[in-house]
């Protein structure tokens, strides 16, 4: 795999960017983003010294140059986390940790620090084994899987990523429910918020996601009790990098 940037600045800004930054990949500089324009890519809402910049995103090209997979967001300040990226390109080489012999779950994340608009995903995972289930949302008889987590001013939580769940006929008691098989991982979407809070802070902050998971295991023989366990994450947010190039090589 090779990595490149495409970015309207000059190759001056661009060079002091990657010596300061330490990049070692090349950063191709479009200065009047003639090549971002061709491709459909220069934000419309660029002004003034950000006139000509481009969208967000990544573009994933095979070795024929053909386009296989695009990544962007709907603001120019929101970044996916490279782990976020990988994980979806290449799920199989996730690292995640390993499950205690003492519990059903585990936990991950395919992030765990960036700036004000960084995104990723917070996992929990059910290696289930064979004839076991996992209740799905929808029963009101079972307790189903449900993370809760606390809101917290420095981060957005988008909607829950549940896997497909499977109808389970339960022919004694003549009760249909929707159930998870196999190895099930809930996703949640998690941002660092982007408002005054996380945009002037001055040094690293750590911050503990805490949470609530509850969910009910069952096999073709033990129904077990329904579990509730409180569950967090570690998150740490950095002060926004507002170095500039020297002042004859800035946009103006």
């Amino acid at each position: 795999m090779k990595i490149v940037g495409l970015s309207y600045d000059s190759r001056e800004i661009l060079s002091d960017f990657a010596r300061r930054k330490g990049i070692d990949f090349p950063l191709l500089a479009d200065s009047d983003s003639s090549s971002l324009d061709k491709l459909g890519l220069v934000n419309p809402e660029g002004k003034g010294m950000t006139k000509g910049v481009a969208l967000p995103g990544i573009l994933v090209l095979d070795a024929d140059g053909v386009i296989r997979e695009t990544f962007f967001e709907d603001s120019y300040a929101v970044r996916p986390s490279a782990g976020s990226v990988l994980a979806s390109l290449y799920p199989e080489t996730a690292v995640v940790p390993e499950l205690p012999d003492s519990q059903d779950y585990r936990l991950s994340q395919t992030g765990s620090e960036g700036i004000a608009g960084s995104s990723w995903e917070l996992i929990v995972e059910f290696p289930l084994p064979p004839k076991a289930h996992l209740y799905a949302p929808g029963n009101t008889s079972y307790q189903p899987l449900q993370l809760t987590l606390e809101s917290n001013p420095f981060l957005e939580f988008g909607e829950a990523r549940y896997p497909e769940s499977q109808v389970l006929e339960l022919e004694a008691i003549g009760e249909s429910v929707p159930v998870f098989s196999h190895h099930v991982a809930l996703k949640i979407p998690l941002k660092i918020a982007l408002n005054d809070q996380t945009k002037t802070l001055k040094a690293p902050l750590d911050i503990k996601v805490k949470g609530v998971l509850q969910y009910q295991i069952c096999t073709d023989k033990t129904c077990y009790l329904p579990q509730q366990h409180e569950v967090e994450w570690t998150v740490t947010i950095k002060p926004l990098d507002r170095e500039r190039s020297p002042e004859g090589e800035r946009h103006q």
